[in-house]
């Protein structure tokens, strides 16, 4: 695997647009993800808690161990916690968590505004997490 990237500390207000890619990307390898569970299970309530389980187990795996999402990475940013840290599986589980009240009430409206809103560029997750995401000064190894 790679080592974290170090984290460009003080450009948490100018990574916005790459967050927004991040979250795409992200989403669009989970929807597959979910797509194939879905083929295996059908749809229904034991699709959605899959669904729920692998979004969960993949935001705090790659946050909690690399600092990154395969999103976060391809987009050159990371996530540390408020002093430059590395992001831990603590953090990453809250931030995750969380990350259900910046998705409403659709399309991360609550979490947007909250980045525009807050000194650290910061969604609720961030803030509960006590994180930042921030430009990455060097690209890893593949994962």
């Amino acid at each position: 695997m790679f080592a974290r990237p170090n984290p460009q500390m003080g450009t948490q207000r100018d990574v916005l647009p790459q967050r927004a890619a991040a979250l795409g990307i992200d989403v669009l390898l989970l929807g597959i993800l979910v797509a194939a569970a879905g083929f295996v299970l059908g749809a229904g309530l034991p699709l959605v808690a899959v669904a729920a389980v692998v979004a969960f187990g993949y935001l705090t795996y790659f946050e909690g161990t690399y600092g990154q999402t395969v999103g976060k990475r391809l987009m050159n940013v990371v996530v540390v916690n408020h002093r430059g840290y590395p992001c831990s599986y603590r953090a990453a589980a809250v931030r995750t968590l969380v990350g259900v009240v910046d998705a409403l009430p659709s399309f991360f409206v609550v979490g947007l505004a909250s980045i525009l809103l807050t000194d650290g560029g910061q969604r609720i997750g961030d803030l509960a997490a006590e994180t930042v995401v921030v430009r990455s000064t060097e690209r890893g190894a593949r994962m």
